[in-house]
């Protein structure tokens, strides 16, 4: 198994739904290593200073065209980040990564690889999910399934300090697992609310539209409404 050692460090500042203060974004962190062919990318959220969101993609080589979309599905799930820290080993030392960055309005740094203070979460994350690897591999298993069953277990555990779950920290509830508990509910009162006014604007502008049209072409209405015999001939102009 071999470490390429590249990394990055997301920052989000802003916030673009409502979310507890206990989820307020703060940095996250990227890794990459090989395992065999294929090379698991390693995506560390982190929101609040103590909970830490983790995220892991499978893609074949650390080429920019086949990491660049991996990275930007998990951002299209979590939101852009203001600032991508990273090294300068590949795919971020690409012009396809700058023009990544650019197109989506975020800001790329490069630090010094292998950095504690820059990496130390990170490395401690990928750590977990190597040893993970390197048991499933004994056990001849498939990693990838086993993989979700540690980021499930990881997501779903409360912190010692805070006793509050990642997942729980992120979207506000706690996630469901095997272990037995009770969930609490979620407040949709609010959801619901907008929902129904959005479903009687519609009605309302539906009613409208066929006051509208009985007014302005009532001997179109009324043809479309009129009952015809079985058997009765009718002519019909056939359009083409």
């Amino acid at each position: 198994m071999a470490d390429s050692g590249a990394s990055i460090n997301i920052l989000d500042e802003k916030e673009y739904r409502r979310l507890p203060n206990c989820t307020k974004l703060e940095p996250s962190n990227v890794k990459i290593y090989g395992y065999q062919s294929k090379v698991p990318l390693g995506v560390l959220g982190k929101f609040s200073t103590t909970h830490e969101y983790p995220v892991v993609e499978i893609v074949k080589s650390t080429a920019a065209t086949t990491v660049i979309p991996k990275l930007d599905k998990v951002i299209s799930e979590f939101g852009i980040p203001d600032v991508v820290r990273s090294d300068n080993g590949p795919p971020f030392n690409s012009w396809e990564f700058t023009a990544f960055a650019d197109d989506l309005g975020f800001k790329h740094w490069k630090v010094t690889p292998k950095w504690a203070r820059a990496n130390g979460e990170v490395e401690r994350f990928v750590h977990t999910v190597k040893k993970v690897v390197k048991t499933v591999r004994l056990e001849n298993k498939s990693y990838k399934q086993e993989l979700n069953r540690m980021l499930r277990n990881y997501r779903a555990t409360p912190h010692r300090t805070t006793k509050n779950a990642p997942a729980a920290a992120l979207f506000g509830r706690p996630m469901k697992t095997k272990l037995p508990g009770m969930m609490t509910p979620c407040s949709d009162t609010a959801i619901r609310q907008r929902d129904q006014a959005a479903k009687a604007k519609i009605k309302g502008a539906r009613g409208q539209q066929a006051n509208y049209e009985k007014e302005k072409f009532p001997v179109k209405i009324q043809q479309a409404n009129a009952y015809f015999p079985p058997g009765e001939k009718q002519f019909y102009d056939e359009q083409f």
